[in-house]
């Protein structure tokens, strides 16, 4: 009886880090997390690690979309591709040279952008793109084919 007692403690202190974690803004991997919520109590008692937080089946994950974008320097011409799941703030952080490549090349304007569902089609999108490394073809092809970016 005492160690089930404990067991159920235990459970509730974990469930309780991982809630505190994802309240604050903790990444989804186990640097972030620490031990104890790394380790995930299962029914049967026994303990495996996770590199993602469970929060139980009645949280939902909610669906953003997130989008592929090109941008292009309004001095050099030169182009940019990259992913994200708030176009607008991300270009804004580009024009204020918070992003360190971009940064030297200010000031930035979208010339194209294709949104997706999960950010997985989105990361293999954006490295085909990357592997075409062809301005030239890039805005022969990819662009020219769309009259005006996507937003």
């Amino acid at each position: 009886m005492l160690l089930y007692i404990r067991l159920h403690f235990f459970k509730l202190q974990v469930y309780y880090n991982i809630i505190l974690a994802w309240a604050h803004g903790a990444p989804n991997h186990r640097k972030g997390l620490g031990r104890v919520a790394r380790l995930i109590p299962t029914r049967s008692g026994s303990r495996r690690r996770s590199s993602r937080l469970q929060l139980g089946s009645s949280h939902k994950i909610k669906s953003m979309s997130h989008s592929v974008y090109i941008i292009q320097s309004q001095i050099t011409k030169r182009l940019y591709i990259g992913q994200t799941n708030n176009l607008k703030k991300r270009l804004e952080r580009h024009n204020q040279g918070k992003v360190i490549y971009t940064s030297k090349y200010r000031p930035w304007k979208l010339i194209y952008s294709e949104k997706y569902g999960n950010r997985s089609e989105t990361v293999q999108r954006e490295k085909y793109l990357k592997s075409l490394k062809n301005p030239k073809y890039i805005l022969e092809k990819i662009i020219s084919k769309q009259s005006g970016p996507v937003v």
